[in-house]
């Protein structure tokens, strides 16, 4: 059985890292479920919220979740 994990790469560390990071754990042969969710910056210009609904419900059904911590600023 696959891990569910909701995956969120934020602006504060790019996606190409989140990325990485996801390639790594699937290197251990580990299988995984992936939820990928935009936070942050990208997820407020598109839905007005930093933490979208969405996001908060693909947590919840996951019960894991690798975040990159988002920011919301204007630069």
């Amino acid at each position: 059985m696959a891990h569910r994990v909701t995956l969120t790469p934020g602006d504060r560390i790019g996606p190409e890292v989140a990325e990485a990071a996801r390639w790594a754990l699937e290197a251990t042969g580990v299988a995984f479920e992936w939820y990928v969710q935009d936070a942050g910056r990208w997820a407020a210009e598109a839905e007005v919220r930093p933490l979208p609904d969405r996001m908060l419900d693909s947590i919840g059904t996951t019960m894991a979740m690798m975040l990159w911590v988002p920011r919301c600023s204007s630069t």
